[in-house]
C-alpha cells in the first residue's frame, strides 16, 4: 500500500481531475460531475480507512461497497468502467447497488459489506440502520443532511462548488474503525445531537 500521506494527495488530485469545479468556491457542480466525485470519494474513503483485525479472512479478500438508494448516474457503472486497478491495499474493490425497501433484516443484508453509502433517497433506511446500531466493522456513510449529527460515521455533501466531509468520531470508535490522520485533517468533526430523525 502507498504511504498514507501520498494516498491523501491522490484523493485531492482525483477530485480535481474528475470535477475541476469542485476546486472553485463559486462554480456550481453539475449532477454528472457530482456522481464522479462521489465515486472518487468512496474509492479513497475505502483506501484511507482501517477495519478491525479479523475483518478479512485473507489478505486479498474483496472489500465490498454497497450503494443503497437511487443511483441515477450509475456509481456502480463508474467503478466497473474504469481502467484503473481499484484496490484498497491488497483488497480489490467490489461495488454493487442493493435494494432494501421492505427488507425486514437490514443489518443482516448489510453484514456482508464493509462500506455502505446511503443516497438521499434512502434517508429512512439510513435512520433505521442507525437506530438498530450498525455492526462493528461496517463503515456507514451517506449524502444525507444531518447524517453525522444523528449517529452516522461519515457524511458527504457537494454544494456551492465545495466538497464538505463531516465525521462523527464517536461513531467511528464504536465501530472500531479508523480513518487516516491526513483524511481527518480535511474533515469537519460533528458531535451527535438529540434524536431528530424522520
Amino acid at each position: 500500500m502507498r504511504p498514507r500521506g501520498i494516498a491523501f494527495v491522490i484523493v485531492l488530485v482525483s477530485v480535481a481531475l474528475v470535477c475541476p469545479a469542485a476546486a472553485s468556491s463559486s462554480a456550481p457542480v453539475d449532477l454528472e460531475k457530482a456522481a464522479r466525485i462521489k465515486a472518487a470519494y468512496l474509492y479513497h474513503l475505502a483506501k484511507l480507512a482501517t477495519w478491525p483485525a479479523g475483518t478479512f479472512t485473507a489478505p486479498d479478500d474483496s472489500l465490498r461497497i454497497c450503494i443503497v438508494g437511487d443511483d441515477p448516474f450509475d456509481l456502480v457503472g463508474l467503478f466497473s468502467r474504469t481502467k484503473l486497478d481499484l484496490q484498497a491495499g491488497r483488497h480489490p474493490l467490489c461495488i454493487e447497488r442493493v435494494g432494501l425497501e421492505g427488507e425486514t433484516d437490514l443489518l443482516g443484508r448489510l453484514a456482508r459489506f464493509h462500506l455502505v453509502f446511503f443516497t438521499e433517497t434512502a434517508r429512512h433506511l439510513a435512520w433505521q440502520v442507525l437506530r438498530q446500531g450498525p455492526p462493528e466493522g461496517l463503515l456507514i456513510t451517506a449524502e444525507i443532511d444531518g447524517f453525522c449529527e444523528n449517529g452516522g460515521m461519515v457524511g458527504f455533501e457537494i454544494g456551492d462548488g465545495r466538497v464538505r466531509i463531516e465525521v462523527n468520531r464517536n461513531a467511528l470508535r464504536r465501530g472500531d474503525l479508523r480513518l487516516s490522520a491526513e483524511f481527518m485533517q480535511h474533515t469537519t468533526p460533528v458531535d451527535p445531537v438529540p434524536d431528530r430523525r424522520d
